[in-house]
């Protein structure tokens, strides 16, 4: 249901009136196969396995079989409003963000717990070895990623590592895989999040990109421009003096 959801979000459908299309009476009702067509005609058939269209119809049906589909749109548009509203008005509402459809955009490998201490201790010794090293990582993968989607093969980080003359075996190699593999595969590697983790960046290079992407405070006044959008005249001479006629 967080995968279907937030590919709902994503997508901005709307689920209820295309079950309402065949629901005529509007009991609130449908069948499975009706289930189907709407997944279909939604296109959401590419992000749901078979596995989880019986988990999804094994729940929201009755006893009789029919689908219950008011319940079901009502748990799939949670991230878009929060039921009961009008009885609460006061209550803040969160927008969307990119939290809310990381379930449909990332599926990690699922880690045992033995391997967890592991991992961080090879992120401590590749964090190391970057900040004694001064090593620029992202343009590195930057040029294995032509097309800057954020993910590599891992025979292509390997290659990155090895030309960054870090030595990891293959048995770090593969227990990285198994960290930053995000896709749902075991081969498309996410070299922006490992960047991040092991050459995070510093202070002032945080609050530098947070003053650059952040708006121009409303109580200081342009240098260049006045209130009209005009351009403001040079002042002549320096402060405390007379201007020269």
């Amino acid at each position: 249901m967080d995968k279907l959801r937030s590919k709902v979000v994503e997508k901005r459908v709307r689920l209820f009136e295309h079950f309402q299309d065949f629901d005529a009476l509007r009991k609130g009702t449908c069948t499975v196969g009706q289930v189907k067509t709407v997944f279909t005609i939604l296109d959401l058939t590419k992000v749901i396995s078979k596995e989880d269209f019986e988990y999804i119809t094994s729940r929201f049906c009755r006893a009789d079989g029919m689908f219950n589909y008011r319940d079901f749109c009502a748990e799939a548009d949670k991230d878009f409003t929060t039921p009961g509203l009008e009885k609460d008005p006061l209550l803040p509402v969160a927008m969307p963000s990119a939290l809310t459809t990381s379930p449909g955009r990332r599926n990690r490998i699922a880690l045992p717990e033995h391997e967890h201490p592991a991992i961080e201790r090879l992120h401590d010794r590749i964090c190391s070895r970057v900040k004694k090293q001064r090593m620029l990582l992202m343009p590195a993968f930057q040029d294995m990623d032509r097309t800057r989607r954020g993910h590599i093969s891992v025979s292509q980080f390997a290659r990155c590592m090895v030309q960054l003359n870090i030595c990891l075996s293959d048995a770090e190699v593969d227990l990285l895989r198994t960290a930053y593999c995000d896709l749902g595969n075991h081969t498309d590697f996410n070299y922006v999040e490992f960047v991040k983790r092991v050459d995070p960046p510093s202070e002032i290079i945080r609050a530098a990109e947070f003053k650059r992407s952040s708006p121009r405070p409303s109580d200081v006044p342009p240098k260049y421009f006045n209130a009209y959008g005009t351009v403001r005249p040079i002042e002549r001479g320096f402060p405390g003096t007379a201007l020269v006629a």
